[in-house]
């Protein structure tokens, strides 16, 4: 099998689980392999959506291209600093023309203006390729920021404020495209096309709805997985390719348990060791209540976390880096915090009384006094 062979030959790493729209996606992947080079200088990562044991897509990245990909960044920090911000202001402004015509998408919607409403869908989607190029340079360069001095500190802050606002431009990007597209094909709930269909597959329903139902209907049952690499990107829908690179995946990334220790990347921290009692909130639908004294475990956070961290005593999740939402919030809330575990969720549960070790990037159980 090419495709396996060639994914057993690369190195991987694992992006963070989230619901992901195959739409998008694949609008971002494109973005990045029409523009990156051109844009930046520098080929895009190859990457994948694969789903997991849990039917819960990932993405998954080549390493040795990643790890190129972020040392041209730091030269490229190293040679202006000042990148980050032509970048950011870049994005700052595309999101202002994103937005516009979002807002003229849904009037041209309500209008029943279905050629100008097409019209717009379409150059919305050629703006989100370009935030895909920014999205993933800032990206790269917020990486790097700390290891060139004060002056990236003082800028890594900067990077931080845009990267907790990210989510807020893309639900309302989601919400836009979702009322076009319960307009143009006439159904209530679009979430399907969003979710099983390439950005051209996308496209050629708006004129054949019924053509693309048996593909939605494929999917939604055997799975798919998403290839962007360099030379060819591509929906796989054979069932066989499907497991197959599904299980090299599963198996290369699954960590095991042993002994419920689990160890991460301290991001912030205010004393040496903490003692607490555990909640835990897989995803923001969980969100509610107060938490104040607790420590919040999570797959990962959201800015839709940020209104329930008052005096939240420490945040542990099973992913994320220097430049995760939970990274940033534990430095701009001043809130002890360990990323990146990839098992906490599994081990720790809701009352579990836990101590965290800072200085080792440990936490552990402990006995309920």
């Amino acid at each position: 099998m090419i495709i396996l062979d060639y994914i057993k030959n690369e190195k991987w790493f694992q992006g963070v689980r989230a619901e992901v729209s195959l739409l998008m996606f694949s609008l971002k992947v494109e973005g990045q392999r029409e523009l990156m080079k051109k844009s930046y200088g520098i080929d895009f990562i190859e990457c994948l959506l694969c789903p997991s044991k849990k039917n819960i897509l990932i993405r998954i990245f080549n390493s040795t291209q990643a790890k190129e990909f972020h040392s041209y960044s730091l030269k490229q920090i190293k040679k202006d600093e000042n990148i980050i911000k032509v970048f950011l202001k870049k994005d700052k402004l595309l999101w202002k023309e994103i937005i516009l015509l979002c807002n003229k998408l849904k009037e041209s919607c309500k209008k029943n203006d279905s050629g100008n409403a097409k019209d717009l869908f379409v150059e919305i989607c050629e703006k989100y390729k370009e935030y895909g190029v920014h999205f993933f340079v800032l990206f790269s360069l917020g990486m790097k920021l700390t290891e060139v001095g004060a002056k990236g500190k003082s800028l890594l802050k900067m990077h931080d404020k845009w990267r907790n606002s990210v989510v807020f431009g893309e639900e309302k990007l989601g919400e836009a495209i979702w009322y076009f597209l319960q307009f143009y094909l006439g159904v209530k709930n679009p979430k399907d096309f969003m979710g099983y269909l390439t950005y051209e597959e996308l496209l050629k329903s708006l004129g054949d709805k019924k053509g693309v139902n048996k593909l939605i209907s494929k999917r939604k049952k055997d799975d798919y997985i998403f290839l962007g690499l360099r030379k060819k990107s591509e929906v796989i829908d054979d069932v066989r390719t499907i497991e197959d690179v599904s299980t090299h995946f599963n198996e290369l990334f699954e960590k095991k348990v042993i002994n419920d220790l689990i160890e991460g990347r301290v991001t912030y921290a205010s004393d040496e060791i903490i003692n607490g009692e555990v909640v835990l909130v897989k995803n923001k639908e969980e969100l509610k209540g107060n938490y104040k004294g607790k420590i919040l475990v999570a797959i990962q956070t959201t800015p839709h976390f940020v209104p329930y961290l008052n005096g939240v005593k420490a945040i542990i999740t099973d992913e994320g880096g220097v430049t995760s939402h939970a990274a940033i919030i534990s430095r701009e809330f001043k809130i002890p915090a360990i990323v990146g575990t990839q098992i906490a969720t599994k081990v720790l549960k809701t009352g579990d009384i836990v101590e965290i070790t800072f200085k080792e990037g440990k936490v552990k159980k402990i006995d309920k006094k």
